[in-house]
């Protein structure tokens, strides 16, 4: 496995920074206003389309160098690329705390569609993501908050050639910026079915959500929301493999994010060690703080190379269990290790709202979180582990 970028994946990794960095809306004092918009006493946020960011200039730009089209067939408009050149995209994206919506539009939503979609609705939604003119977002987790198959259990019947949907899903991303949300229905005792949902449907009500991250979040409730059969994404009560891979994708994206805004905090925070004066010396030169340095760059570097493994195996469609469960249980819980140095090296600034550390910190708490935190993630890991064979029985079960 070689897991160094491509010629072509270098540059479009040079690309991607070169457009994020000069974007208005995903630059960092733009973030920090949103952030302050709506903020109450405890610094939470909540959402509002008067105060949220205006990305319409870069969605239109990312169509235009084909950064939405990468995953998808040129059937549709799209690159023939793999999960892997998006992987890059991903992890610019999180070097400058950018906006959930293209993670949510093309890795998740946009994957499944692609992957399991009839051809008419292939044809109909792919073409629109590459062009720019929609986005989607996935509505999975329910009472628990947690996003994983055997959590979903909302409501549904058939009523003729229409499903009725009932219930709450929460904690979905873009809100109320999206066009369309790929709704996961049934349980796991009758079958999943995914459904794309239009987010102006009938019977729909949005909650928006005080959060940490800021941005658009919400509660979604469906009340007798009516959808065509031919809106189903995959096979009725079939779907539980497919909505298997977009919880993997989701949470090798998120571990993406972080690798990302990992590498951006630890940039930062070497650079101003090294011009940082105290007691008459750059503070760099203190060993502490090159310790300190030292241990967000083994975080750093680890977690990259556990997330492209993860993502090297979802690209090749592969098994890829046990490596999202590692990658996703490691990368959180070391980014919350990087962004905390990061303050130890910053000090007192860092902690001033006017200062970016505390973004990329509040981004640490979003994504550990999505798609299941470390412990959700460990759990799973051993149930896998506990199903190999290995040279070694008394490993099983933890057994002595």
């Amino acid at each position: 496995m070689n897991f160094a970028f491509s010629d072509e994946q270098e540059l479009l990794r040079r690309t991607a920074r070169d457009v994020f960095a000069d974007a208005a809306s995903l630059s960092i004092a733009q973030v920090r206003a949103l952030n302050r918009s709506g903020a109450d006493g405890d610094g939470a946020t909540h959402f509002s389309v008067a105060t949220d960011l205006d990305d319409v200039a870069l969605w239109r730009q990312m169509a235009e160098l084909g950064f939405l089209g990468l995953p998808f067939a040129a059937a549709h408009g799209g690159s023939d690329g793999s999960f892997m050149d998006l992987a890059v995209i991903l992890e610019e994206l999180g070097r400058a705390v950018g906006p959930p919506a293209y993670m949510q539009t093309v890795a998740l939503c946009g994957m499944t569609i692609a992957a399991s979609g009839p051809d008419a609705l292939r044809a109909d939604w792919l073409q629109a993501i590459v062009e720019g003119r929609v986005r989607l977002s996935a509505a999975i987790a329910e009472e628990d908050g947690i996003e994983e198959v055997s959590a979903v259990r909302m409501h549904v019947r058939r009523d003729g050639d229409d499903f009725v949907l009932d219930g709450i899903k929460r904690h979905v991303e873009e809100a109320g910026r999206v066009d369309a949300y790929l709704v996961a229905t049934g349980s796991t005792a009758d079958g999943i079915t995914l459904f794309l949902v239009d987010s102006g449907a009938p019977g729909i009500t949005l909650r928006p959500q005080r959060t940490t991250a800021g941005g658009a979040r919400a509660d979604i409730h469906f009340d007798a929301v009516r959808v065509p059969a031919s809106r189903i994404v995959g096979e009725e009560s079939r779907g539980e493999t497919a909505l298997q891979g977009l919880l993997q994708r989701g949470a090798v994206a998120a571990c993406l994010d972080m690798v990302g805004a990992g590498e951006a905090v630890l940039e930062m925070a070497v650079a101003y060690a090294a011009e940082r004066v105290q007691f008459g010396k750059r503070i760099g030169s203190f060993q502490a703080v090159q310790h300190h340095a030292s241990n967000m760059a083994v975080d750093v570097d680890a977690s990259r190379l556990i997330t492209y493994q993860a993502a090297w195996k979802l690209s090749e469609g592969l098994d890829a269990a046990m490596e999202v469960a590692m990658a996703k249980a490691w990368t959180g819980e070391a980014y919350r290790r990087v962004c905390t140095l990061g303050h130890q090296i910053f000090g007192g600034i860092g902690l001033m709202r006017e200062h970016d550390m505390h973004l990329f910190l509040r981004r640490s708490r979003r994504d550990d979180l999505l798609f299941g935190d470390a412990p959700v993630h460990l759990d799973r890991l051993a149930a896998i582990l506990d199903t190999v064979e290995t040279p070694w029985p008394q490993l099983r079960g933890y057994a002595p």
